[in-house]
Order: structure tokens, then sequence, then C-alpha cells
């Protein structure tokens, strides 16, 4: 399934060039894009995408922003049931100091460390 076939092909050839001596730098931003539409275009389950992304962040023609957090947050209890995006929104509002991080979404309330239900 690719959207694009250009597109795909010009990433396909990007991502084939990479090596450890160049490798390709994923933010956390395009981390947790690329987990959202794995989710909400293709049908994938949290379960699924942290197995694909085991592998990737073990390769050495990646180099992911923040690996430690990415792994920690596969072990996170929830991690199945929430969207790794308001994971990644209470993260960062953790690390400027905010207690919590009010929500309306009631999945995101329960499941990930830090939101509240704003209600």
């Amino acid at each position: 399934m690719t959207d694009d076939p250009k597109q795909y092909e010009s990433a396909v050839e990007f991502f084939r060039s990479r090596s450890a001596e160049d490798p390709a730098y994923i933010s956390l931003f395009v981390f947790a894009e690329a987990c959202w539409v794995m989710r909400k275009s293709y049908g994938y389950k949290n379960q699924e995408i942290a197995s694909l992304f085991r592998g990737l962040l073990e390769s050495r023609e990646l180099v992911f922003e923040n690996s430690d957090f990415i792994e920690n947050m596969f072990l996170a209890d929830g991690f199945g049931k929430f969207d790794v995006a308001d994971y990644l929104i209470a993260e960062f509002a953790k690390r400027v100091g905010c207690s919590s991080t009010v929500t309306f979404d009631k999945t995101a309330a329960q499941y990930v460390p830090g939101m509240e239900l704003l209600a």
C-alpha cells in the first residue's frame, strides 16, 4: 500500500542509501506521525508497531531521537490502548515542569501517565 508511487520510490531509495556513517535521523515527531499513520491508515495495533520499531531502533542506519524514551513507552502500562502522540505530549509537559496534562480524551486520561481528564 502506497499513497504516491513516486514518493514511495524516493523514500525507499533514501533509506537504502543510509549507512552507519550517514544514518537517517528520526525525530520523536516523525516517530509519532509514523505510528499514527500505521494505526489509523493501515490498522496496525500498538504492539505490532512496537515490534517493527524495536527492529528499527537496533539499526545502525537510523538514529532515533531519545530512543530510550521510545523503548520505555513500549513497556508502559496501557501501551496497547493510548496514542503515541498523547504519550509524547504528556512527557514533554512533564519535562518542563507540569504536574499534569489535561485532555478531553478519556482513553488518554485513563492510560497515559500524567494525563488528567478535563470534564
